[in-house]
């Protein structure tokens, strides 16, 4: 298993009795993290449930970006008010925010 992602603090507790179930995650995680299919169909699933929650007008981005708009629910007549954007990424990227993080 890795170090884990809390640098000199240590890295993880996994109960023995977890421990294989933990190794077997950590590889599907590593195999599938960056895997366009996986992610196609990861932001397809969130965009049944953001519909499910009313978002509308989501789409999915060849890169797989999860983007909607959340509308207001207000009563008839109420003044108008600003809309609420809803932006995902799903995939795991380096974006270099700390030097203690490797996704």
């Amino acid at each position: 298993m890795s170090k884990g992602r809390f640098g000199v603090y240590g890295g993880q507790y996994v109960p023995e009795t977890l421990m294989n179930a933990a190794l077997e995650l950590e590889e599907a995680y590593n195999h599938y993290k960056n895997d366009p299919e996986f992610n196609r169909e990861l932001a397809e699933l969130l965009m049944r449930d953001l519909e499910a929650l009313g978002l509308q007008d989501i789409s999915i981005s060849e890169h797989s970006v999860v983007v909607g708009r959340l509308p207001a629910r207000l009563p008839e007549g109420h003044a108008p008010v600003p809309v609420v954007g809803w932006v995902a990424h799903l995939d795991t990227v380096n974006v270099q925010l700390s030097p203690e993080i490797h996704p």
